[in-house]
């Protein structure tokens, strides 16, 4: 990634959007998922669960189909994990 990071006194210049995945366990009634969370502002959140078995980058995929009109074109340019071990933050970018 060959970009230029500069405060503008509003936000950083070149920042990629983030998509949080993060594993919840167990439930009485559900089994293992995933959960992709893009929030887009303070009203709003988009989310979408993949199963353990499918993996996070599958929930990452089920937001992307679940909102095809705004992020659908979306591709992970880079990966971050989170110190807890069940969250993972991938940068995203446009394809091409």
């Amino acid at each position: 990634m060959n970009t230029t990071t500069a405060w503008d006194g509003h936000s950083i210049r070149e920042s990629l959007p983030v998509v949080t995945v993060k594993y919840h366990g167990p439930t009485n009634s559900r089994g293992s998922r995933w959960k992709a969370t893009l929030k887009r502002d303070r009203e709003t959140t988009w989310s979408a669960m993949a199963t353990y078995e499918d993996g996070p980058v599958a929930a990452f995929n089920a937001l992307r189909r679940k909102h095809v009109d705004m992020i659908g074109d979306w591709v992970v340019a880079a990966v971050g994990h989170a110190d807890s071990g069940d969250t993972y933050h991938l940068l995203c970018r446009m394809a091409g």
